[in-house]
């Protein structure tokens, strides 16, 4: 049995944790970028009974990730967060949920994979670019 062995793991494991955290602001713009239009598409996928619930759909930060985490997440604000469950899932022998965020994810998972990693390169260049000016690198 043959074995192979990779030297300059550690310096290049030492090298991604300083870069880590300089990545924090590039990832949360084009995260945020990249998911806009599925927050649009649940919009039209809701539950269309008073349209209060359509209208808090929204996307919030996630606070207090540890650095070189980025989170975003969709979903009703206001009082509609009261009931988004119940229009989503349903009650049982009551109401049949629309799954109609299910639905929407399922159908933008890959295009905002796409969109992310199209808009990516050009949020670094522009952090970069940014971080020169400050005489600071990435």
């Amino acid at each position: 049995m043959a074995y192979k062995y990779v030297s300059g793991v550690r310096e290049v494991r030492e090298n991604f944790k300083k870069i880590k955290n300089g990545l924090d602001v590039p990832m949360r713009t084009t995260l945020q970028k990249a998911a806009r239009p599925v927050v649009s598409v649940a919009k039209k996928n809701a539950p269309k009974e008073s349209g209060v619930l359509r209208k808090s759909l929204k996307m919030f930060r996630v606070p207090r990730l540890p650095s070189g985490y980025v989170e975003y997440r969709i979903g009703a604000s206001g009082k509609a967060r009261l009931y988004a469950h119940l229009a989503e899932w349903g009650r049982f022998g009551h109401y049949a949920g629309t799954r109609f965020m299910t639905r929407t994810f399922d159908s933008e998972a890959q295009p905002t994979i796409q969109r992310f990693k199209a808009l990516w390169p050009a949020e670094l260049e522009k952090r970069i670019k940014y971080l020169a000016t400050k005489g600071r690198t990435l």
